[in-house]
């Protein structure tokens, strides 16, 4: 009960300004193209970086043309930024500028355009509009003020959002019974969930693909290379994303032994100097190679490291049912957004 009593203010403030928006008092945007909103109930650690890719690479597969938007959280600057036109070349700014996630979806998707700031339609005004059949928006479910045709949330089976709690007891950003606002669920680890309150409405499940070890330079160059032929007998891995354990895990079920894991917190701003000094420490362990994630190589990417010799563990998911998602876009837009 103290719990309820201590998280109502912020459920009750989260509720109040999606109403308001929902309601007309607040004035809610329209973007040239129908979007597809991928969000999650919880902060930080649900997968919602790798399932807006998903989507993305699903809907560019199926010959539709997708644009990314998000708010690039952590970044240096507040204007409205191109962090890639699609071209094919990747990022046009750094990670520093243009945020971590962001650049990474650029960099894994160099053919999908990528735009961010704090308002999404700023973000999507600097997409050119002839080239683009939908705009996929990153990490939007409480960004009610644009407009979108389908509304998906992201479930973290391990942890799934029902079983946590708002602020200051747990992670939520609105109360659970905002999930109702979802059309459909994107499910990380199982589509099969104790306790699940999603009722009827249509899930997803995001696969997992067989994680791969690239040397930092060559990950760069193609981020879907073949990567090494087997993990590092020993390594020191370090990360700063929200969830580290888990990347940790992964690692260990690779096979190799982790003689240092040195978390970071998430978006970590790092230095030349500090990633040489924890160079220093692996090679005191008697350890060759430092090992990290996507996201932090993001960070790395415009370091000056002098040949340091660091692996990134690639993560991709897939959506088992992608015709099922195609079916739900092409459904949502022939209705109109809400």
């Amino acid at each position: 009960m103290i719990r309820r009593l201590a998280a109502l203010p912020w459920s009750t403030v989260a509720a109040v300004r999606v109403a308001l928006y929902r309601g007309g008092w607040l004035q809610v945007r329209e973007l040239p193209r129908p979007t597809i909103s991928i969000g999650a109930l919880e902060m930080g650690g649900t997968g919602k970086t790798p399932a807006t890719v998903a989507v993305a690479r699903a809907l560019r597969d199926a010959g539709i043309r997708p644009a990314i938007v998000s708010r690039g959280y952590g970044r240096s600057g507040t204007r409205p930024l191109l962090v890639s036109n699609g071209n094919g070349d990747g990022p046009l700014v750094t990670a520093s500028r243009a945020g971590d996630e962001p650049w990474l979806m650029a960099h894994l998707l160099p053919e999908v355009p990528v735009a961010v700031a704090a308002a999404r339609e700023l973000a999507a005004a600097l997409v050119p509009t002839d080239n683009v059949d939908v705009f996929v928006l990153d990490d939007a479910f409480q960004h009610v003020r644009v407009r979108r045709a389908l509304d998906l949330l992201v479930v973290d089976a391990a942890s799934p959002f029902w079983t946590q709690q708002p602020p200051p007891f747990g992670r939520l950003r609105e109360g659970v019974a905002a999930a109702a606002r979802a059309d459909g669920f994107l499910v990380r680890g199982s589509d099969e969930l104790v306790g699940n309150p999603c009722g009827g409405k249509p899930r997803l499940e995001l696969v997992a693909r067989e994680s791969r070890l690239l040397p930092l330079d060559e990950w760069l160059q193609d981020p879907n290379g073949a990567g090494l032929e087997k993990a590092p007998q020993s390594c020191v891995a370090f990360a700063g994303i929200a969830k580290p354990q888990r990347f940790f895990h992964d690692m260990r079920a690779l096979g190799t032994s982790i003689e240092l894991a040195q978390q970071y917190r998430d978006h970590q701003v790092y230095t030349a100097t500090e990633i040489k000094g924890l160079a220093e420490r692996a090679r005191l362990r008697d350890c060759r190679a430092l090992v990290t994630t996507e996201k932090d190589a993001a960070r790395l990417a415009h370091l000056e490291l002098d040949g340091t010799n660091i692996v990134v563990a690639t993560y991709r998911l897939t959506i088992s049912d992608e015709a099922h998602l195609l079916g739900m876009f092409r459904k949502s837009t022939s209705r109109g957004s809400r």
